[in-house]
């Protein structure tokens, strides 16, 4: 830590002895020089808004649309995985004319869903990724102000899970209505079952890559968006808001596994190595969601610190 804050009070001193032809990188005044060197002291601050070369916030930054697509994907990937084999095992094996439809309708299925859900979340991400790149985010970016790049960066995992449960809504009664359509009589419970099966999934898979997408948004993407003299009352909303956000999806990670358990259970399903599987998953996730989330906090803590620096008279900012 001692080094850190040595190495961030050599940056405050050579950004002062910077030549006049580079004025943008210095800073403007004797009060925005006092309020870096205040922050120097505070590591986590520094950390984000001066991340080192080697460290993994300038690679994801390098990177960003991969690192989100990434985050949103594993999680889905692996209940799409889990869901098929359930469904495959619990529901399919029971009608055994139904089995050649369903390889066919899972591959229609994930071969639209998973481009379709992933394209749009890159669409999203692309104007913060894109600003992320640039010294200073509002050259060059149109109609994209700093502060709506902020918003914006602060709702992508809230728009990786919206987008990852509604393709799993949309996928429920996919299944049961085109196996139907080409076989004709299935069982009473055939639909209902399915429909569940493929609805619990996709509740218990979107709160991973909200906190994955989040994880990347607030600790490498939003500190590059701080702009001097930029952050206001509702960046300041947006960080506490987020920070709420992030509680509520921890106790989603934590009860829609065991609630999961239960349904199956009501609706028929006697697979008990898939119920097994399904509880163990939610047990390593939430272990998994819990480590992240107290990461998220401690980042929108410090994040929170340095825009309430901005709300007095020449606050401090970042040089850039």
């Amino acid at each position: 830590a001692e080094d850190g804050i040595r190495d961030h009070c050599v940056t405050g001193v050579q950004t002062c002895a910077l030549p006049i032809s580079e004025p943008d990188r210095r800073f403007s005044s004797g009060t925005q020089l006092a309020r870096h060197l205040e922050l120097c002291l505070d590591p986590d601050a520094q950390a984000l808004l001066e991340p080192r070369g080697t460290g993994w916030i300038p690679r994801i930054r390098r990177h960003g649309i991969f690192s989100v697509v990434i985050a949103a994907m594993v999680p889905n990937l692996l209940a799409g995985l889990f869901n098929i084999n359930y469904n495959h095992t619990e529901i399919v094996s029971r009608v055994p004319e139904a089995e050649a439809v369903f390889w066919k309708v899972q591959g229609v299925v994930n071969s639209l869903a998973f481009p379709l859900g992933l394209g749009l979340l890159a669409w999203l991400a692309w104007p913060v990724v894109r600003a992320c790149r640039q010294e200073l985010p509002s050259h060059s970016m149109g109609h994209w102000t700093p502060a709506r790049l902020r918003r914006r960066c602060l709702r992508l995992g809230v728009a990786a899970a919206v987008i990852s449960i509604s393709l799993w809504l949309l996928a429920a009664p996919a299944y049961p209505l085109a196996i139907r359509w080409q076989i004709g009589t299935v069982p009473p419970s055939f639909d209902l079952h399915f429909a569940a099966s493929l609805a619990l999934c996709g509740l218990i898979a979107m709160a991973y890559p909200f906190f994955g997408v989040t994880s990347i948004a607030v600790g490498a993407f939003y500190p590059a968006l701080m702009e001097p003299d930029s952050l206001t009352d509702d960046d300041r909303a947006d960080l506490k808001w987020l920070s709420k956000a992030c509680g509520a999806f921890l106790l989603l990670a934590a009860f829609l596994p065991l609630l999961s358990v239960v349904l199956l259970i009501v609706v028929g399903s006697r697979s008990r190595f898939e119920l097994a599987m399904l509880a163990v998953w939610g047990v390593l996730g939430l272990a998994t969601a819990g480590l992240l989330f107290r990461r998220l906090q401690a980042n929108l803590a410090t994040l929170l610190r340095i825009a309430r620096s901005s709300e007095e008279p020449g606050g401090w900012n970042p040089p850039r």
